[in-house]
């Protein structure tokens, strides 16, 4: 028995309220205890999976919040013709990990707001094709640069774009011809990442690491590594996540591997523990009018008090030094009660850049919004009362970095 799509679609939307049960300590975007059809069952026998359904969850009502056109037919789509036909627990991970990539993700390779042909219209149109766009991108530079003929990859793309892509005259056309592209090119970013590791002699065990060109910029890239400070602790154990994780960050010249600016830093792992690392994919050079990137970092805690964010971090450039200009926000975080479909709070912060002067380190803007969940009495019963509270924060620059009002870090 499958479920309906009603109700799965309620359990990927705002009442997404994180559940635990007693005898294992996973998180899904539903009561356990109400586990009826076997992907339920899958995913709260599973508690990798569990967390991936409340991801799911957070980032499709992110997506709803914006008022994003077609969200929910086209979530409805994926859950008839990708999720229902998953029959394993590992099929179901694959199929979550590419639809949160999918939800969070944002623009083309290109510039949408100057898309003139047919096809670049296309691809702006369906969230599912700009990001099989960027993937493409991606792919393609990392081949140019791993090594090889780069005229001959760079005729074969452009031969493919003219002959193959550019005939397409539908979605479904772009997806199968995009996505065979893909594979076709087949150079995936660990293989990238290896070589990076080698060039520039990092001989350290990182625990999380990521590699991206530069956004925007192909010229150069972003390699990131973490490791703990004691690296013979095995990170998927829980019990000894009580530390720091050091950050290495390069950025390199993507020619000629060459270390332009390298930097330090460190993210916190205790009882919340930490469980990805990775580079951001937003341009924030013209936002801040200083060479600028961004770091993620997402933290679970499994527990009958449950909790989990994602943060951002930014870095700038400034001659041959990296330096931070802004600790830890947290754009995202949930967090409930087991026992209770009532007892949880949710909170989205939108970083805006509201100066376009170009000016250096302009103030920045923290829009809030909180919603709280908690049981009420009412008529001798107890009912689920939401309040919504909005907020703005005002955030300015110093002589060193951007000022943080406490508690935007959680």
């Amino acid at each position: 028995m499958k479920p309906s799509l009603s109700r799965l679609c309620a359990s990927l939307g705002f009442a997404a309220t994180l559940m635990f049960t007693a005898g294992a300590v996973q998180a899904a975007s539903f009561p356990c205890k109400n586990a009826q059809t076997a992907t339920e069952k899958h995913i709260c026998g599973d508690k990798d999976l569990g967390a991936l359904d409340v991801a799911l969850a957070r980032a499709y009502q992110n997506r709803r919040d914006g008022d994003e056109n077609n969200i929910g037919a086209e979530q409805k789509n994926w859950i008839k013709n990708v999720r229902d036909n998953c029959t394993s627990v590992g099929c179901l991970k694959s199929a979550y990990r590419e639809r949160i990539k999918v939800l969070n993700g944002s623009g083309a390779s290109f510039n949408c707001e100057l898309a003139k042909s047919a096809t670049e219209q296309l691809i702006c149109g369906d969230e599912g094709l700009r990001y099989a766009d960027r993937t493409l991108a991606q792919s393609y530079l990392a081949l140019k640069e791993a090594g090889g003929d780069r005229k001959q990859i760079a005729a074969e793309q452009n031969a493919w774009l003219h002959n193959v892509r550019q005939p397409c005259a539908s979605v479904a056309c772009l997806k199968d011809v995009i996505d065979a592209r893909n594979g076709t090119l087949g150079l995936e970013r660990e293989e990238l990442d290896a070589r990076i590791k080698k060039e520039i002699g990092y001989s350290k065990t990182a625990f999380y690491s990521d590699t991206r060109f530069w956004p925007k910029d192909p010229s150069r890239i972003i390699a990131l590594y973490a490791t703990q400070e004691s690296a013979a602790k095995n990170h998927h154990d829980e019990a000894q996540q009580d530390e720091d994780y050091i950050l290495d960050i390069y950025v390199l010249d993507s020619a000629t591997r060459k270390v332009l600016q390298h930097g330090n830093d460190s993210v916190s792992s205790d009882a919340i523990a930490l469980q990805s690392v990775n580079i951001d994919n937003t341009d924030y050079s013209p936002l801040l009018g200083v060479q600028a990137f961004g770091i993620n970092a997402s933290h679970t805690h499994y527990g009958c008090a449950g909790y989990e964010s994602d943060s951002v971090r930014l870095y700038a450039l400034e001659g041959k030094t990296m330096r931070p200009i802004l600790s830890d926000i947290a754009l995202r975080s949930n967090s409930g009660m087991c026992g209770t479909e009532c007892e949880s709070k949710t909170i989205r912060r939108e970083l805006r850049f509201p100066d376009k002067s170009g000016k250096r380190y302009p103030d920045l803007l923290v829009r809030v919004k909180t919603t709280e969940a908690r049981e009420a009495a009412s008529r001798k019963k107890s009912v689920c009362k939401v309040d919504v509270t909005r907020q703005d924060y005002t955030l300015r620059h110093d002589a060193a970095q951007y000022k943080v009002p406490e508690g935007l870090d959680y």
